[in-house]
């Protein structure tokens, strides 16, 4: 299963359990991390799309080899280079991101987990 998989698997679980919610607070709020979850993998799904285009244009093409020589002669670096360099700052920045979001949503599921059951 993937990441963005499980989120929305976990968002479909928050729905079911606001469904059986003693009150409407309770709904709410699983309601809201339910939204929580689909907009962590929506967002993870952009950026697997995003760093699948990064890393077909760092690439090496050999059509292009005497272009890139070129630039970076002229240049002193190298396109493919700099590609990867703005990928992996950009997985970098994602991931941080990611995981930040992901604990704080799981934090939010458990403490409502947690409240639910000590209502019963």
């Amino acid at each position: 299963m993937s990441y963005s998989e499980g989120c929305r698997a976990n968002a479909r679980r928050c729905l079911e359990i606001a469904h059986t919610t003693p009150t409407v607070e309770d709904t709410c709020e699983f309601l809201s991390l339910a939204g929580s979850w689909q907009r962590l993998a929506t967002e993870i799904e952009h950026n697997e799309r995003l760093i699948a285009l990064l890393d077909k244009l760092a690439a090496p093409n050999p059509a292009k080899a005497d272009t890139e020589q070129e630039l970076e002669e002229f240049s002193g670096h190298s396109p493919v280079h700099s590609f990867q360099r703005l990928a992996a700052a950009i997985v970098s920045i994602s991931s941080h991101f990611v995981a930040d979001h992901f604990a704080l949503v799981v934090n939010e599921s458990d403490q409502l987990l947690e409240q639910q059951h000590a209502a019963r």
